[in-house]
């Protein structure tokens, strides 16, 4: 019996075009402690000055305390800026342990980019204040 290689993780950005300090962040595989670009890539857009973010996670396959971590305190950087964070196509394993956490009520959900793009593009929803303008 052959043993299926454990896949690597993988990110792709985008800056969302017409949506100021926006970014699109399309994960594929595990997060775990071997996943250093996800912290340095959070790290690197946030020091760009990215307020409004997607993150794509519909091949996200597993996700540990460590980068769950990392979102949190994305988060609780973006709030006081308007900024949020959209969740998109959130596998039922990964929404589990959100909702376990209690971390589900933290991020916008969206089923689909389009959704989120939507809402980026438009700065926000209507409970969240519009984002401060660029510095």
């Amino acid at each position: 019996m052959r043993c299926r290689p454990v896949p690597e993780f993988t990110l792709e950005v985008e800056y969302v075009q017409g949506a100021d300090r926006s970014v699109l962040v399309v994960l594929h595989g595990p997060i775990d402690a071997k996943a250093t670009a996800f912290q340095e890539t959070l790290g690197r857009l946030r020091h760009e000055g990215m307020v409004r973010w997607i993150l794509e996670m519909k091949d996200v396959t597993y996700i540990n305390s460590t980068a769950l971590g990392h979102m949190v305190n994305l988060h609780d950087f973006l709030e006081p800026q308007g900024g949020a964070i959209y969740l998109v196509g959130v596998p039922s394993k990964v929404k589990s342990v959100l909702d376990m956490m209690g971390l589900t009520p933290m991020f916008k959900m969206a089923m689909i980019r389009s959704q989120a793009l939507d809402a980026v593009a438009k700065g926000g929803t209507a409970d969240r204040p519009p984002p401060l303008p660029p510095a």
